[in-house]
């Protein structure tokens, strides 16, 4: 599996009327990390909104400095093209990013139709890996509780104990998503494990307590954890940790 983990820096909200100011990347085959690096660029003629080089440090007179978007578009065409074969359509990257769908892809597909480049397609996969995607699920299941609103990457980072120097910069940003997500599966690990130790313990002692559901009769594993009698001390035990 390819995945190319994206952050973007913009000038503003709209891929249309604002640019791309930095671009930080890692890449990733088979689970080893191949490569990482952040590309700069001049979104000359775009517009500049105030309040987003608030957010992300950058000065008019700096981004002045940075190469065309052309230039930067090129070079990171030649970064996608060392890992993927943009004739084969089955050799693609998998997008990755902390609301990558709905921010980064945008601009970056932007900046191919710029370039008058109509293959932003050859070199990525349909679908997404996105943290931000998964956070709603895993609250409404209860694995994850006390979210903060809004989920924003900062504030899941402080959520799951990350450091927040350098903030909304794309390489550090970039770094906090892959390991949020790093940390999701961890999570979704233990659960799945959990739950197998339990349907494990209930093989030592069948269930008697069972609840109606649209699927059927089940049995009811949580009642009959609190309700005797005789659970075995390993049954007990591992839904009380669940």
């Amino acid at each position: 599996m390819k995945v190319f983990w994206l952050d973007c820096e913009t000038t503003g909200l709209d891929p249309v009327q604002h640019g791309i100011i930095s671009i930080g990347y890692i890449v990733e085959v088979s689970g080893e990390e191949k490569e990482a690096g952040v590309i700069t660029m001049n979104p000359a003629g775009k517009a500049i909104d105030p309040k987003a080089l608030e957010i992300n440090h950058f000065t008019v007179e700096q981004i002045r400095t940075f190469q065309s978007a052309e230039h930067s578009y090129q070079q990171l065409r030649a970064i996608l093209e060392k890992y993927v074969d943009k004739y084969n359509p089955h050799d693609k990257f998998f997008m990755a990013g902390y609301n990558v769908e709905n921010f980064d892809k945008r601009f970056l597909e932007q900046l191919w139709k710029e370039n008058a480049d109509k293959y932003f397609h050859s070199y990525f996969e349909k679908y997404v890996l996105d943290p931000s995607r998964i956070l709603p699920l895993l609250q409404y299941g209860g694995i994850l509780k006390n979210l903060p609103p809004g989920l924003h990457l900062q504030q899941m980072a402080e959520y799951f104990g990350f450091s927040t120097n350098n903030a909304h910069t794309a390489d550090a940003d970039i770094r906090t998503t892959k390991a949020i997500t790093l940390k999701l599966f961890e999570i979704l690990h233990l659960e799945i494990q959990t739950k197998i130790s339990i349907l494990d313990a209930f093989k030592e002692t069948p269930p008697t307590v069972f609840k109606d559901t649209p699927m059927g009769r089940i049995p009811d594993y949580k009642r009959y954890a609190s309700e005797p009698p005789a659970l075995t001390p390993r049954i007990r035990g591992t839904i009380q940790s669940d």
